[in-house]
C-alpha cells in the first residue's frame, strides 16, 4: 500500500487518488501500530506526509486510553467506510 501511495506523491497536491491513499495508508499503519507514534513501530517511506484527516485524528487523541483491539476494531470499520465510499461505484 505504501508503494501504491508513494507513486502519487509527485501528484499529492491534486490528486484525488493520493488523499484517499494517504487516508488508508495511515489507518492501516496505525492498525499495525497502535501505540504509534508512541512505542517501536516501521518507518514509513517519508514522501507520504504525516498529514490527512485520520491522522490528525490519531495524533490529537494521544494520550487516550484503548485496549489494541478495540482500537484495531474501530479503525477497521473507518478503512472499510473509505474503501467502500470510494469502490462501491464500481460494484
Amino acid at each position: 500500500m505504501g508503494e501504491w501511495v508513494s507513486g502519487f506523491a509527485m501528484h499529492r497536491n491534486t490528486s484525488a487518488d493520493w488523499e484517499w491513499g494517504r487516508e488508508v495508508y495511515w489507518m492501516a499503519f496505525v492498525a499495525a501500530f497502535p501505540q504509534f507514534p508512541s512505542g517501536d513501530w516501521l518507518d514509513w517511506d517519508p514522501s507520504i506526509e504525516l498529514d490527512g484527516s485520520f491522522m490528525q485524528e490519531w495524533l490529537n487523541r494521544q494520550g487516550l486510553e484503548g485496549h489494541e483491539r478495540e482500537v484495531r476494531e474501530e479503525i477497521w470499520q473507518r478503512f472499510r467506510s473509505q474503501v467502500w465510499a470510494r469502490y462501491s461505484v464500481l460494484l
